[in-house]
């Protein structure tokens, strides 16, 4: 990508270490710079920096994001570079659209059903239902869609990710606090009355 101003690798270095240890007295910089490197679409530093004096109590390598173009730092805790970045570019490729995790498979495919009904620990009626009207199951972040797909897959349901222009998904992610487990899973459809 072509830019009229670019930070580079030493500019956001130096950016970051001055702003990161701003509030320090002295000339010995309380933090360092672990590791730093150029984001996929080269618009982000991705910094893990770390304490290196024994009067701050943080331990471990923390995960920031510098700006490519304005400078700007961004704190994102260990992993959270990583997954602002693949959010921030799944928003950008979505253009407006939202990310559902839907049926993948036909209502004429009687065995799937089965399967469903088994798996979610619910009535034949009710996994019907969610293959032929309700079958926009779950709307979110591309990347939450992936891991919960992983649920579905290992339990051979079949699903697939889509992008549609209105969500009529019977679950948001943001509202689930996090399904990490089946079992989540089968006690949130059993929650829901279709």
């Amino acid at each position: 990508m072509s830019r009229f101003f670019m930070y580079s690798e030493k500019e956001a270095r130096e950016k970051f270490l001055a702003y990161i240890n701003r509030d320090i007295g002295g000339t010995e910089s309380e933090f360092e710079i672990k590791r730093i490197q150029l984001s996929e679409r080269e618009d982000f530093w991705i910094i893990g920096a770390n304490a290196i004096s024994p009067l701050h109590q943080a331990g471990g390598v923390y995960g920031y994001l510098l700006d490519a173009d304005t400078g700007e730092v961004l704190v994102m805790g260990f992993n959270g570079p990583y997954a602002y970045l693949q959010d921030k570019y799944d928003d950008e490729e979505a253009n407006g659209c939202s990310y559902v995790l839907s049926c993948g498979f036909e209502s004429s495919d009687k065995e799937q059903i089965v399967n469903l009904r088994k798996k979610l620990e619910t009535s034949y009626s009710l996994a019907i239902k969610c293959v032929k009207s309700q079958n926009q199951w779950f709307c979110g972040k591309k990347r939450e869609l992936l891991q919960l797909k992983k649920h579905f897959d290992d339990q051979d349901i079949p699903t697939k990710i889509e992008l549609v222009e209105i969500s009529s998904a019977m679950f948001h992610l943001d509202d689930c606090n996090g399904l990490y487990w089946w079992s989540e899973v089968v006690e949130l459809f059993a929650s829901k009355k279709i």
